[in-house]
């Protein structure tokens, strides 16, 4: 990634933009077309994004007007790539320490992901882990299709290369969390709702008929399964484990359906806890990432896998929880317990009416 100039927010410094900034009709070609950052949710971080935006329109159009500026700021940056190397190691910044698996991953570095990717605010994502603690390792699981148990290689401990490995990957999956919220991914609690997850299904005559996967890949319901409401819908947020219950008889797994057709989520390269193939991509972006950063004498910069912000709001969040679980005590943990596990466990009744 691109170093990036540390400016301050226009919250912190009113004058930053109030100098007479060119309006958008007075911009040069280049400069109107520098994307507007996407909203967060949170004032502070949409500000500085979009003073950051302001300082970089403003350089293009310099720089379109006057090109005698070019050299003098091309010089000025390579000097703080060079003081940024001495503080950079050639292998990148790195998480604190060695997520041995998916499922322990650093949760501030999801949630990063996770706003970088989707269409949900970091407020809205509180709000759901909130909700349910396991909201945020749902999501990514959800985008990454990756295994609970799968086994992270130390060149994983790199965060730019994680990073960069989970971009790819999210690629690979049909970028799902980008209408996530759109499609009715959080209900009005703000709750995560799973109906808008792997799995869609369609009933006729109160009997299953049809599963649609996320991919838009439909599959009729073969003779001699009598699904009905009775059953719930359960772990939709995971291709391979996502299934039916309805106890005692034995889950129904939604893959089983396409697996005559490998269409749906066959048609998505699978990835084991152990897999080989995920062991050998992290390598090849590792020597990339490593390539880059020798070429530019160690100053490629990762992101950190922590965020002022996001751990504001996760350690205001565990307060939270610690007080509240201090004054409702056992009880309200087993409520919350079972309210849990019924958010998870989605009735079909209401579909299949």
């Amino acid at each position: 990634m691109p170093a990036t100039l540390s400016t301050p927010s226009k919250a912190s410094n009113p004058a930053l933009l109030s100098s007479a900034s060119p309006s958008t009709a007075q911009r040069s070609f280049l400069a109107q077309r520098v994307p507007l950052p996407v909203k967060t949710g949170n004032h502070m971080i949409d500000d500085e994004a979009l003073a950051r935006r302001e300082c970089f329109m403003t350089i293009i159009d310099e720089c379109s007007a006057n090109d005698s500026h070019i050299l003098p700021l091309f010089n000025e940056l390579n000097k703080r790539l060079r003081a940024m190397a001495k503080e950079v190691k050639c292998d990148g910044a790195k998480f604190d320490s060695l997520a041995k698996a998916f499922g322990n991953t650093d949760e501030e570095f999801m949630i990063r992901i996770i706003v970088s990717n989707s269409d949900l605010t970091l407020a809205e994502i509180v709000k759901a882990k909130q909700m349910d603690d396991g909201a945020v390792f749902q999501l990514m699981q959800f985008a990454l299709q990756w295994p609970k148990s799968l086994k992270y290689p130390e060149e994983a401990r790199v965060v730019e290369v994680l990073s960069r490995t989970m971009t790819a990957r999210l690629g690979a999956c049909g970028d799902r969390l980008k209408r996530f919220k759109a499609r009715g991914g959080v209900d009005s609690t703000g709750a995560l709702h799973w109906r808008a997850g792997s799995y869609d299904l369609k009933f006729a005559g109160g009997k299953l008929t049809e599963v649609t996967h996320i991919s838009a890949d439909k599959v009729q319901i073969p003779p001699g399964y009598h699904i009905d409401n009775t059953y719930t819908l359960n772990l939709n947020w995971d291709d391979w484990t996502a299934c039916l219950m309805k106890p005692p008889m034995p889950p129904i797994l939604l893959s089983e359906f396409f697996k005559t057709t490998k269409t749906g989520p066959f048609k998505i390269p699978r990835v084991t806890p152990s897999s080989k193939d995920f062991a050998k991509s992290v390598q090849d972006t590792f020597n990339i990432y490593k390539a880059e950063v020798e070429r530019v004498n160690g100053t490629a910069s990762a992101p950190s896998s922590s965020g002022s912000e996001i751990q504001k709001e996760l350690k205001s969040l565990d307060s939270e929880k610690k007080r509240k679980a201090m004054e409702k005590a056992r009880k309200s943990a087993c409520d919350k317990m079972q309210e849990v596990k019924k958010r998870r466990s989605i009735s079909l009744a209401a579909q299949s009416a």
